[in-house]
């Protein structure tokens, strides 16, 4: 039986319940038409207020999927070519360590693989000139070369806006809203300060010392914006979800053509045991007998994930008003309960491996990463642990390079890098890598 949305309301109140999710809206789309539109608690927990289908929340990460579609209307409009240096549209683009940087190609953008490693966030950098000099000076170690490792980079996506700008020449965000937002219809979405519309959304993190939350305020991301920056409601996420389904065309609009919605879907480089990232999405092709297209999104106050199975035609979207809680999980278990699968059904399940003596002792050291967090492994009492963020949890292998550990109730990997000589140098924990100091 598909479509199960009593059991999944269930689910969603007992996830909201564990975590203490203050709000959450779901939804759920079939080809042109809208199934399930759905708020759950609150948007504001002093007036009480109710998430509705209106409600706004901040996207996040999945705003990167936005830009990616940007750059793949120009390739359509033959203004650019994936191929291209980025040099080529942004002259003054360089990285620290990179003699020939036309070896740099939009490709590397879209998929995080140019080599850059996640960096300090500077969110008071503006206008793009001033993020590309500190792309150019900043210290740091490129992870490899171009094309070669797959790490997040926020700072080398927002490139992908600078491209937008100088061959469009107009403000990245204005291009975004004038060939995405408005023809698709959009009308909640936008890259503005959200706080003046009628039904928006308070942002939360969880304060542990009081078992309370502590109110966000929408943030000024500066040229972050290009890879994280938007607010929208649940109904325009879904209407946007229709892009991917219906092969690029919206209100009987073409948007972007068909190739190039492929070609975002494409598998570049392997990121787990059974999925990849593309330009701005995961890609798992062997979720049973269908495919999962996906990306979420984390800030404060931000927990969101958007995506689609383009064999059923079908996309889900979950947002959440809380800082760090599971809202993939929300949003695989109502994949599941619209494709009729049991709502614990996981798109991965990492063996056990028995080490030989000795083995896992390779991975004990501290790995940081600039852009914020050290993750600790140490051997306790004949364990190995972790220590991730301020969580400690236990650490099993599941193969010669990837360590399995439960964190809000699912399952996650790190996946370890190391020379020839077999020396560990980073892990890939999950979509950043953080390099090994001690």
């Amino acid at each position: 039986m598909r479509d199960n949305w009593a059991a999944l309301e269930q689910f969603v109140q007992s996830m909201m319940d564990r975590f203490k999710i203050v709000g959450l809206a779901v939804g759920v789309s079939r080809g042109s038409a809208t199934s399930y539109l759905k708020g759950f608690g609150l948007r504001n927990v002093t007036t009480k207020e109710p998430v509705t289908s209106h409600t706004v929340f901040g996207l996040a990460s999945v705003s990167k999927s936005f830009t990616a579609m940007g750059i793949m209307q120009l390739v359509d409009a033959g203004l650019v070519s994936r191929d291209d240096a980025v040099v080529k549209h942004v002259p003054e683009f360089a990285l620290r360590g990179v003699n020939d940087v036309s070896a740099v190609k939009i490709h590397h953008l879209l998929s995080h693989s140019s080599g850059l490693p996640p960096l300090k966030r500077r969110q008071g950098l503006k206008p793009f000139s001033e993020h590309l000099k500190y792309l150019a000076e900043a210290d740091y170690e490129l992870l490899g070369r171009p094309g070669e490792f797959f790490s997040y980079s926020n700072d080398a996506f927002i490139v992908l806006g600078c491209i937008i700008e100088r061959v469009t020449g107009q403000p990245f965000t204005e291009y975004i809203s004038q060939k995405i937002f408005a023809p698709v219809g959009l009308a909640c979405s936008a890259y503005d300060d959200p706080t003046s519309l009628a039904d928006v959304t308070e942002l939360y993190e969880q304060h542990k010392a009081s078992s309370g939350f502590r109110a966000h305020h929408w943030p000024d991301l500066g040229n972050y914006q290009v890879g994280g920056g938007i607010r929208a409601n649940i109904e325009d996420l879904i209407a946007y979800t229709k892009l991917y389904t219906n092969a690029g065309v919206a209100k009987g609009q073409r948007i972007i053509s068909e190739h190039a919605m492929r070609c975002m879907q494409q598998p570049v480089l392997q990121v787990s045991r059974n999925a990849f990232y593309g330009y701005a999405l995961r890609i798992t092709p062997s979720y049973g007998d269908f495919t999962l297209v996906e990306h979420g999104g984390a800030l404060p106050g931000v927990s969101s994930h958007f995506g689609f199975v383009p064999e059923e035609k079908l996309g889900v979207v979950v947002l959440a008003n809380t800082s760090a809680v599971p809202a993939r999980a929300v949003w695989l278990a109502t994949v599941n309960a619209a494709l009729g699968l049991p709502l614990d059904q996981q798109s991965s399940a990492e063996p056990f491996w028995e080490p030989p003596a000795g083995f896992v002792e390779r991975y004990v050291a501290t790995y940081q990463s600039a852009e914020g967090g050290d993750l600790r492994i140490f051997m306790e009492n004949g364990v190995l642990q972790g220590l991730i963020g301020a969580e400690q949890v236990e650490l099993v292998p599941s193969d010669q390079r990837r360590l399995v550990y439960t964190a809000n109730g699912q399952q996650a990997v790190l996946q370890f890098y190391a020379r020839s000589n077999g020396e560990v140098w980073a892990v890939l924990a999950g979509s950043r890598m953080f390099r090994k100091q001690f």
